[in-house]
């Protein structure tokens, strides 16, 4: 009596079996099939997000935000491609006295770096702006092609040619580096100055820029 029903039971696992593999290998629809050039979907997977926005803090404030009005994440290193990104780098607090002798902390400085396009490196910490790159704090604006926001420095590198204009000059270098941990500007290797003749007897030239 066993032996009757051995054979159909076979039958069924094997049916079974060739129904899983087929459902687990067989045809796919056009959204899951292979693209073009060889890469499979797994392999191009990114996820693309409308308007990013991130935050970094440090010692319990916020140090940066960067906002983008889109960009596309990639799942395998989280590695970012924005579009117009937009980045608030909040200077250190400063700690100030009123008239009645009582400390109070004056309102945070920022310097402000927007482009046509950039990327983020989450693992390195570093941001790139590209194309045309605009950097402003108070009355200095700082344009170039190129700006590398760095974070385990606190620096934003300009290895471009660059231009500074503030009430009063222009300032032209190479290469420049502003030090976000002091706020001073560093400009390298070609720097020539423009100043107009209004400016102030005894005035700085530029103040916080310093030529190596």
């Amino acid at each position: 009596m066993k032996k009757k029903y051995i054979f159909p039971l076979v039958l069924a696992l094997l049916a079974l079996a060739g129904w899983y593999w087929w459902n687990s290998t067989g045809p796919r629809d056009d959204a899951a099939a292979p693209e073009a050039g060889g890469q499979t979907a797994d392999s191009g997977a990114a996820m693309s997000i409308k308007g990013l926005e991130i935050q970094q803090g440090e010692n319990g404030v916020e140090l940066w935000r960067l906002k983008a009005a889109g960009a596309v994440m990639s799942q395998q290193g989280g590695d970012i491609v924005a579009e117009k990104p937009f980045l608030t780098y909040y200077f250190a607090e400063d700690n100030l006295e009123n008239n009645t002798g009582q400390a109070q902390v004056a309102e945070r400085s920022v310097i402000t770096v927007q482009s046509d396009a950039g990327d983020v490196n989450q693992k390195e910490n570093r941001i790139r702006f590209v194309g045309r790159v605009v950097a402003k704090h108070e009355d200095d604006t700082l344009e170039t092609e190129v700006i590398l926001y760095e974070g385990q420095q606190k620096h934003l590198r300009c290895p471009e040619p660059s231009v500074l204009i503030r009430p009063g000059m222009r300032g032209k270098a190479n290469t420049m580096l502003w030090n976000l941990s002091d706020n001073t500007l560093h400009a390298q290797n070609g720097v020539s100055i423009d100043i107009e003749t209004t400016r102030a007897p005894g005035e700085a030239l530029m103040p916080g820029l310093k030529q190596n």
